[in-house]
């Protein structure tokens, strides 16, 4: 028997020496990279079983915390759920060695097998054998024991998903879709970018030839602009590398209740720079921008001038690049909270419109939609809009009079009735104790169900979201829509007037007069509808005439004008409600026949401000700062040493020209730099020199009494040949003081 049991020995033996001789031959024979696959695989195999055993361990406790066995039952047949699993793949001295030798040199020697290590089988005819799982499986099986384990590890201690506020469930309805702001993307979808090329090659506007060589990307591999990732606009090789040049801004972030607010702030030499903008504005001079802007290539508020100008001028590509320029600069000068949100799930970051340097993000912004909407890209206006409207939540710049069409210009039917349910929402628990005073009444309110609208109030004073939320409900259930339609005929029927007098839909003689056109401004509420309405149909009239809509219009008017002979109370919006809708209508590119009709509609204090209207700041919000004293506080020194030397170089000027010469010039200075050039000559010129009677200097011989303002005119005085000569011709303050009152 000793003798049986040594020979099988040695035939064990020299099996298993005879494989892995094999096995070290075959591992000769196969790819380096072969080895190395096999060496990770064991890695990860060892990383995972340790996961198990961690598992293992985490699951015990907590089965002996929650569960705990009976005394009277034996610890080998104790059911413990978290390591059942573990326990069933029964992992075998034997098994390990197989993989071992399968993955090459480099192991351990076997250990001898006793006669019960034999590999065991799960039900169905898989392995138990850790060693013996593949990938895929060994992952299910991780997933599925953390998945056992989660809920004894939660079972003590619940927790719940803590709700989303309302304002929180609005700005994920605003989260932004950065493929979605890039209009060159959309009019590829639309015609392809072969055509795409082919226009801008037979406009003029694109390249003629492509890659590094064409003379447009000649100076792009030293520019740091195209190599910057940015959201908002495309640098481009032409503009001035932003990262050698000037810019002066920066941005700050501060923690409020409703969230991080960032906000732009300029140094002291941007500011300087604001401050010749503003000369620039008001000497009404178009070359003093372009000059300043050579001087300053990133000045915000002289690109967006500049834009303003070009588009005036018939051209929208050059409006179109100073824009993105101005973009481009604010970007790069943003913080990472701000960048970070433009791609948030949680909505566009937030911003303080008080500021009067964030009021340029907007006024980019805003001209940045209606140049989309010139070139058809509606999709990405309506991205533009969401990211405007979540700026600010209050809507500064009326995007709701956007939205209205461009959502469902660009088939955004599911996005505009979500958003409008989320909107209504946080708008009624802002204004919660006043729903009385904002809601719409009228003889068909009870129709609300059968139009699915769970809306509160707080929207009914916006004729456009009435009319768009009917067109975008049509789109879904064509039964909800019709209700929809009619509740928005009986809240805003001066709209449908309007809608049925372009579509050439018949209107009851009745209900032209209980709803006549106002021509004027009046005190009275149905005023400010009445823009709106204009506004709205201004707009959406193509949306309308499309004929299966204008069919569904005339069918469903023919069934509400019954209801709209009586006069109806409309919803009321707030005064910055109010404001943002006026601020819209002064920034948006509207027809000038159109422009001049609404404005009629201001009320007196918004048409004809104390500080008047600002091109590059129009109607700035109460309580917010200005360009002003305030604003130019920190370098008020400096702008009056700037003054002063502005006025030194007028009055040398001045000495060698004629009245008329100097009539020319007093008209091309600004306001302040005239006042000073006034008082000036006032304190130069004495009192008791001879007048004639309309109040102008009597030429006479220059005196000590009439001394030159500065150093460089006194020099140039005594160097000048012959005193005596000049002695019959007025100075240059006579000359210029005479040019003032005419001569």
């Amino acid at each position: 028997m000793a003798w049986t049991a040594a020979v099988r020995r040695t035939a064990c033996l020299a099996s298993v020496i005879g494989r892995h001789r094999i096995m070290t031959v075959e591992d000769e024979r196969r790819p380096r990279s072969f080895l190395t696959m096999s060496r990770r695989l064991q890695r990860r195999q060892q990383r995972q079983q340790q996961e198990l055993e961690q598992l293992q361990s985490v699951s015990s406790d907590v089965a002996q915390i929650d569960t705990p066995a009976p005394p009277d039952t034996p610890p080998a047949t104790e059911p413990v759920s978290g390591a059942s699993a573990f326990a069933a793949l029964d992992v075998a001295d034997g098994d390990a060695q197989d993989v071992a030798d399968e993955d090459g040199a480099g192991m351990a020697a076997p250990a001898p097998k006793s006669k019960s290590s034999k590999k065991k089988k799960k039900k169905g005819g898989k392995s138990t054998n850790v060693n013996e799982l593949s990938l895929e499986e060994m992952d299910a099986l991780l997933a599925s024991e953390a998945r056992k384990a989660a809920p004894r590890e939660n079972a003590t201690v619940p927790s719940a998903e803590p709700t989303k506020s309302l304002h929180a469930v609005l700005r994920g309805r605003l989260a932004l879709d950065p493929s979605q702001l890039d209009p060159q993307l959309e009019l590829k979808r639309q015609f392809g970018a072969a055509a795409i090329k082919a226009y801008e090659r037979e406009k003029g506007h694109g390249p003629t030839r492509s890659g590094a060589r064409s003379r447009e990307n000649r100076g792009a591999v030293f520019n740091s602009n195209t190599r910057a990732r940015t959201v908002l606009c495309t640098p481009k090789a032409q503009w001035p590398d932003l990262a050698r040049t000037f810019v002066g801004m920066s941005m700050e972030t501060y923690d409020t209740p409703s969230g991080r607010v960032c906000s732009w702030v300029h140094s002291r030499a941007y500011k300087q720079a604001q401050f010749q903008f503003a000369q620039a504005v008001s000497s009404l001079d178009t070359q003093s921008l372009y000059a300043l802007m050579r001087v300053f290539p990133w000045h915000i508020d002289t690109l967006l001038q500049l834009s303003d100008i070009s588009r005036y001028q018939g051209d929208l590509g050059q409006a179109a690049d100073f824009i993105d320029r101005a973009l481009f600069a604010m970007e790069r000068s943003a913080s990472p909270p701000f960048t970070a949100g433009l791609t948030s799930s949680t909505g566009p970051p937030l911003c303080d419109f008080l500021r009067a340097e964030n009021r340029a993000f907007w006024l980019a912004a805003h001209r940045n939609i209606d140049l989309f909407g010139r070139r058809g890209t509606w999709r990405t206006a309506l991205e533009w809009c969401k990211l405007v409207f979540g700026l600010d939540t209050t809507d500064p710049h009326g995007m709701l009079l956007w939205i209205d069409y461009l959502a469902v210009k660009s088939k955004q039917a599911e996005w505009l009735l979500t958003f409008l349910d989320a909107y209504d929402a946080w708008m009624c628990e802002q204004t919660e104790q006043h729903m009385d005073n904002v809601r719409a009444r009228t003889p068909l309110d009870h129709e609300k169900a059968a139009a699915q609208e769970t809306w509160h109030g707080a929207l009914d004073w916006s004729v456009g979201l009435c009319y768009a939320r009917a067109l975008a409900m049509h789109s879904v259930n064509k039964e909800a829509g019709r209700a929809a339609l009619r509740l928005a005929m009986a809240r805003h029927p001066r709209a449908a007037i309007l809608l049925a007098d372009k579509l050439d839909v018949s209107v009851p003689p009745d209900v032209v007069r209980a709803h006549p056109m106002h021509g004027s401004y009046s005190a009275s509420k149905p005023v400010f509808g009445e823009m709106l309405a204009h506004l709205y149909v201004h707009r959406s009239l193509n949306l309308w005439k499309e004929p299966a809509l204008t069919q569904w219009f005339r069918d469903t008017a023919a069934d509400t004008w019954e209801h709209l002979a009586a006069p109806v109370c409309e919803g009321e919006a707030s005064a910055v409600t109010k404001m943002g809708v006026y601020r819209h209508i002064v920034v948006a590119d509207l027809p000038e026949s159109l422009n001049q009709q609404l404005v009629r509609y201001f009320p007196p204090e918004v048409r004809s401000p104390p500080g008047g209207v600002e091109t590059f700041d129009p109607l700035p919000p109460l309580g917010g700062s200005r360009y002003d004293d305030e604003y130019f506080a920190g370098i008020a020194g400096q702008l009056q040493d700037r003054s002063n030397m502005q006025m030194g170089d007028v009055l040398q000027q001045l000495q060698h020209l004629n009245i008329q010469d100097v009539e020319q010039v007093l008209d091309h200075l600004d306001n302040d730099t005239r006042d000073f050039l006034l008082q000036a000559m006032g304190h130069a010129i004495q009192e008791d020199e001879p007048t004639t009677e309309d109040g102008r200097v009597e030429p006479r011989a220059a005196s000590e009494d009439m001394a030159p303002v500065d150093a460089a005119a006194a020099d140039a005085e005594a160097e000048a040949p012959g005193p005596a000569a000049e002695a019959n011709e007025p100075n240059m303050l006579q000359r210029a003081w005479n040019a003032l009152w005419g001569t």
